[in-house]
């Protein structure tokens, strides 16, 4: 399993996600979720840990819920993108990364795999004020799935982690 391995549902997946029985663990409901025959497994790591993540896709795919469709650099369609087709990116300062990563971590600490499932939100802020605003609904997230235990300590955690940085004012 590399970085362009691409993953999709087969009958059995497709049945488990459509029917009204669930059979799988909620962490590999949440990952076969994920699986769409489209996204390669470097994109997949975006949105949850290794540490999770592959070990799920080799369950689903030993269980049958899984299978691979292509293991090649290419993206789907048989064309490769040229370099002015991919959308721009954005440089994060280090700043942020720093304070998506303490965000990933309280919420594993917190909530264990299911804060590692709502952590990926954090990929898509860029700016300090959205930081903030994303923790907060993060917080109502982990309340409903983690109790409200989970959520208190969390935002406490990230309160404190934010007002220690100097570089997150907003």
């Amino acid at each position: 399993m590399d970085a362009a391995t691409v993953f999709g549902k087969t009958p059995l997946g497709d049945q488990e996600l459509g029917g009204g029985e669930r059979r799988l663990p909620q962490r590999l409901r949440n990952v076969l979720i994920l699986v769409n025959g489209s996204r390669p497994i470097g994109e997949l790591l975006t949105l949850m840990p290794a540490a999770t993540l592959l070990p799920a896709l080799r369950a689903l795919e030993q269980h049958g819920h899984i299978r691979c469709l292509a293991e090649t650099a290419e993206p789907p369609g048989g064309m490769a993108a040229r370099p002015s087709d991919a959308p721009p990116v954005m440089a994060v300062p280090v700043w942020m990364e720093n304070a998506r990563q303490a965000g990933r971590v309280a919420l594993e600490r917190h909530a264990g795999e299911a804060g590692a499932v709502i952590a990926r939100r954090l990929q898509h802020v860029r700016r300090p004020g959205e930081l903030r605003m994303e923790l907060q609904r993060l917080g109502h997230h982990l309340e409903r799935f983690a109790g409200p235990a989970a959520a208190q300590g969390f935002t406490a955690e990230m309160a404190a982690y934010l007002d220690r940085e100097p570089t997150l004012e907003s």
